[in-house]
Formats: C-alpha cells, sequence, structure tokens
C-alpha cells in the first residue's frame, strides 16, 4: 500500500478535543450507520478523510466503500475532493462533513443549525455521530500513516518522527482523559 503524504496535523490538544467528542458519539455511532445506510455513511467517511488527507484511512474507508456498494468512480471523485455524484439528499451532509474537517472539528453554529434544518435533530445527530468518529481516526491515522512511509524509508514532508510517534504513543492517554471528560460532561 502506497500513502500519500497527509495534508494536515493535528496537535496534541486538537486530538484531545476530537477524542471528548468521539466519546460523546460512541454510544450513536453503531445505530446511526444503520439509520443512514452503509453508502450515505461511507460518503461522510471519505469527505472527511480527503479534506484531512489521512492516507491509511483513505485506503480503509475506499475499501469498506467498495464494499458497501459504491463505485470506484465515485470513490475516486469524494477522494479528489468533488462531492457532485453524491446523491441530492445527502449532499447537505457530505457539505457539512468537508466543512467539519476543514474547522478541525469546529464547525460554525450556522453550518450546525442547517443540518438540523436539513436532517432533522435525530437525523443530524447521526451525521454527526459519524463524522466525530472518521475526524478521530484522521487525527490518529494521520501519524500512523506518517510513521508507515518513515518506516518504508520514505518519510512524509512537514512530518517528523517524534510527532508521529508522540501522537501515537499519547492515543491510549488521550482517550482515557477524554472518555472521563466525555463521562463527566466536561470539555
Amino acid at each position: 500500500m502506497q500513502l500519500a503524504p497527509s495534508r494536515t496535523r493535528f496537535t496534541p490538544a486538537e486530538g484531545y478535543r476530537i477524542s471528548v467528542g468521539m466519546w460523546r458519539s460512541v454510544p450513536r455511532v453503531k445505530a446511526a450507520r444503520l439509520r443512514l445506510g452503509d453508502q450515505f455513511f461511507e460518503r461522510l467517511m471519505l469527505a472527511v478523510t480527503e479534506v484531512n488527507g489521512c492516507s491509511v484511512c483513505s485506503w480503509g474507508h475506499a475499501k469498506a466503500s467498495l464494499e458497501a456498494g459504491l463505485s470506484a468512480a465515485e470513490i475516486h471523485e469524494l477522494l479528489g475532493g468533488d462531492s457532485s455524484g453524491v446523491p441530492e439528499a445527502e449532499g447537505p451532509a457530505v457539505l457539512f462533513a468537508q466543512h467539519y474537517a476543514e474547522s478541525r472539528g469546529e464547525p460554525s453554529e450556522s453550518a450546525a443549525q442547517r443540518l438540523v434544518t436539513e436532517y432533522g435533530v435525530e437525523r443530524a445527530a447521526d451525521i454527526t455521530a459519524a463524522v466525530r468518529m472518521i475526524m478521530w481516526g484522521n487525527a490518529y491515522g494521520i501519524p500512523l500513516s506518517g510513521l508507515l512511509a518513515r518506516l518504508r524509508g520514505e518519510p512524509f514532508p512537514g512530518s517528523t518522527a517524534l510527532y508521529e510517534v508522540g501522537m501515537l504513543l499519547s492515543a491510549p492517554w488521550v482517550l482515557l482523559a477524554a472518555a472521563t471528560a466525555s463521562a463527566l460532561g466536561r470539555p
């Protein structure tokens, strides 16, 4: 598997904040995937992953998207930033997912409200849960992608071994702290 350099690097503080959001979504995400359907769910995964440029997640979700029934052409388009082939009913959610990633997990109030207006409170919460999960995957998949490339002798430009190893080694501690904060309703 050839990995392209990631476009995004998350700070440890962002990794923590994204992890808190992920934990808040855990109770909902499995049912959300069932309610949204595999294809819609994977379109959200691909949209976020394309913005963040996570190579490991791109590879994994391209495979999952094929298994869900998306065409290779649509997957290629989404991983190229082109959402023109997305079903009309899913378009606003895919645009929200892209905005969520572009804002590094801090979408504008107006974007979040538009999602609710478009889909209703419950479906918007399902979409947000899916997006939070892939943001977490990207936050830690990016340093993993960089480390795998480094081990092959092809380090990513702008990445360092300290960043890659540090983020990956901190992940269990960040997850524990974020789970605690989430359970206590703290940021």
